[in-house]
């Protein structure tokens, strides 16, 4: 009887604290880069018609195909072939770009150039178009 208290008291603490750690997160911005510079927004695109997918799958490829590819998708991600690279950041390109951004990623430690950020928010904020 004394141990399920004690259990249920342990399991509310936790319950509380993972609370305060989303509610920290979120209001902190925290998740989601700091900067606008960090965040995928739409803002300095290059004109309509200066990038392709093709041009951010070479990037992906080259860049990223290294340890996420078919046979070891790290954290479901493959860039190794262009179809493989438009699904995986499709549906997660702010959290690529984000981490891109932040020099996350690729793990060599330097922030990517500005200019394949800025290709990849064109390629992105013009719809995000697969083109073979």
């Amino acid at each position: 009887m004394i141990a399920d208290v004690s259990n249920r008291r342990m399991g509310l603490n936790v319950k509380r604290s993972v609370l305060a750690l989303i509610a920290f997160v979120f209001i902190t911005g925290f998740g989601c880069g700091g900067s606008a510079e960090e965040r995928l927004t739409c803002e300095d695109i290059l004109p309509e018609g200066k990038v392709g997918f093709k041009e951010v799958s070479d990037f992906l490829q080259f860049e990223c195909g290294w340890c996420h590819n078919a046979t070891n998708p790290v954290n479901g991600y493959d860039f190794s072939t262009p179809k493989a690279a438009y699904k995986s950041s499709l549906y997660k390109a702010d959290i690529i770009y984000t981490q891109m951004a932040l020099g996350e990623m690729p793990p060599s430690g330097a922030r990517l150039e500005d200019e394949y950020l800025r290709r990849f928010r064109t390629w992105y904020c013009r719809g995000a178009l697969y083109e073979n």
